[in-house]
């Protein structure tokens, strides 16, 4: 069979559910990003570089965490699934944190 045939034609309200979410997600980042390079180079006073380098080595860090976290969770079997309970302890201590 042709790759051609293979390929479905994706639905226009599925593109728009996925990048309302992801929308809303870059918006809030890309804004605590902007605010977070503004603040530590103007209120803190950190040279351009190192505030640079910060986001560069979060960014790396970001890159290379996820997907051993992603083989973790598609690997967990629990009694409630394979996310369930890392969005639970993940909100428990986030709500901690903040």
């Amino acid at each position: 069979m042709p790759i051609s045939e293979l390929r479905t034609k994706t639905r226009t309200r599925d593109i728009v559910g996925y990048s309302l979410g992801e929308g809303t997600t870059s918006l809030t980042f890309n804004g605590i990003s902007a605010y977070f390079m503004l603040y530590y180079t103007q209120a803190l006073g950190l040279p351009y570089a190192e505030a640079s380098l910060a986001f560069a080595v979060s960014s790396l860090w970001d890159a290379l965490v996820d997907p051993l976290i992603g083989h973790l969770s598609d690997n967990t079997h629990s009694r409630w699934g394979r996310r369930i309970p890392y969005i639970l302890v993940g909100g428990l201590l986030m709500a901690l944190c903040f």
